[in-house]
């Protein structure tokens, strides 16, 4: 524990008394239920808000000067929000454009009358909009969707673009984008995309109406709820945030994204577990929504190359690439005894080393990028999973610490995390899927 500061000390000697005095605390059984802004999209491979919460109170208790909390693979903000209610000022990065779009809705606050009055406003509009023109077209869209339902989704588009104010746009896009998930000819049972049986896909449009009604209800009470809680906490005045929001489109691997979080004090994030391609496939998840979606709403710098496919975004995404994956994994991670044994125990599944090796060198890429950015000191609190390939589970706990420990970040302790609440089968047609998951905590030094 050499050279580790007493705020490092301290915060691990909180986790072994609350490890030692409840072994299963972790497992967060029964207090995982989503309100306020963390119930505003159901979002892939989301974290339990009130673990992370606890883990930044923790953190805060041991030392109160941490005010700066950084995520590079920010999703849909769970730890946005958690910051936030605690009136810390956040950054995070995410490479899929929806996952800004739900972030940044939740990173600015509006107040109930103005999201009561906006909806209305568009539901209005939309009912009220007779045109059959499309407001968008690609080239699958036969597919995914008819043509009543394509046309009364075209209706909510023109209606929300109409009105003046950007965030109220973001607000009801994300509205569309839970319809969108509703309505299209997708199963709703996957986050991969996989078409319906024809007896189960919509064809009369005349409902979307109905059901964006529900949805954006939903959404505006979710952030009325999140708007509440942040005001009766004293972290909102003037109707805006106390602190600072800043939330980035991009690849956290990118040196001139992760330099938002050189002033960071606390490192809390979850990487994808493995790769996106083959796991948690959160561009195929996104892809038919964003589809609808105004993308200058989302980022000025959006780049519609990530729409060309359904496989685009996970693909640019950490793991997403097997170019060249085996040299890659082997320049970045061949010296580490982990990544050593998972490529052993591959040795007769080239495509698995492949997509081990290339989310291995992703890893590699975007630690580095984040030691060099952050300050001596700073926590570093890593959710992992260790998924399998072929069958053989992989250690990326062991290979995380030790990228850490390369990149002078400091190993100091690992918790376990006991999976109670799945949306995902314990099994897939491929192998058991995870039912467990590791806490790394790590300081730079």
């Amino acid at each position: 524990m050499s050279n580790l500061s007493e705020e490092s000390l301290s915060f691990v000697s909180h986790l072994k008394r609350l490890e030692k005095e409840q072994p299963d605390y972790w497992t967060f059984d029964g207090n995982d239920r989503r309100t306020g802004a963390h119930a505003l999209f159901q979002y892939p491979a989301m974290m339990v808000p009130a673990m992370q919460g606890a883990l930044l109170d923790l953190i805060l208790e041991s030392n109160p000067a941490s005010n700066i909390v950084f995520d590079p693979f920010v999703g849909s903000g769970t730890i946005l929000v958690e910051s936030m209610l605690r009136g810390l000022n956040f950054a995070g990065i995410d490479i899929n454009p929806l996952a800004v779009l739900v972030s940044r809705v939740k990173s600015t606050p509006i107040s109930p009358l103005l999201l009561n009055n906006a909806r209305a406003r568009i539901l209005a509009r939309s009912q009220s909009d007779k045109s059959m023109r499309y407001s968008t077209t690609f080239a699958t869209q036969h597919k995914w969707f008819s043509k009543g339902v394509s046309i009364w989704l075209s209706r909510c588009v023109r209606a929300i673009e109409a009105e003046d104010s950007l965030n109220i746009r973001r607000v009801f896009w994300v509205a569309l984008a839970r319809v969108v998930r509703q309505v299209c000819n997708s199963r709703s049972t996957t986050y991969k995309l996989h078409i319906k049986p024809t007896e189960d896909q919509l064809e009369n449009g005349d409902c979307v109406y109905s059901i964006f009604s529900r949805h954006s209800e939903i959404v505006v009470k979710s952030l009325q709820e999140h708007y509440s809680a942040l005001l009766s906490s004293g972290h909102i005045e003037n109707e805006e945030y106390t602190g600072e929001v800043d939330i980035r489109l991009g690849d956290s691997r990118d040196p001139r994204n992760v330099s938002n979080a050189a002033s960071a004090d606390i490192i809390v994030t979850s990487p994808p577990y493995g790769d996106n391609r083959t796991t948690v496939p959160y561009g195929q998840y996104s892809y038919l929504p964003l589809q609808w979606i105004a993308s200058h709403d989302i980022d000025e710098k959006f780049d519609d190359t990530l729409l060309k496919s359904t496989h685009a975004t996970d693909t640019a995404s950490l793991g997403g690439s097997m170019c060249n994956a085996l040299q890659r994994g082997e320049i970045a991670c061949g010296r580490y005894q982990a990544y050593k044994a998972a490529v052993h125990c591959l040795s007769k599944n080239i495509d698995g080393q492949k997509r081990f090796a290339a989310f291995a060198a992703d890893l590699h890429d975007s630690v580095s990028q984040l030691s060099a950015n952050t300050k001596p000191s700073a926590f570093h609190i890593w959710t992992v999973g260790e998924r399998r390939v072929g069958g053989i589970k992989m250690p990326l706990t062991d290979l995380l610490i030790e990228i850490l420990e390369a990149h002078s970040i400091r190993w100091i302790h690992t918790a376990n995390r006991r999976i109670i609440s799945k949306k995902m089968p314990s099994r897939n047609t491929l192998s058991d899927t995870m039912i467990s998951e590791q806490l790394v905590i790590a300081s730079k030094v």
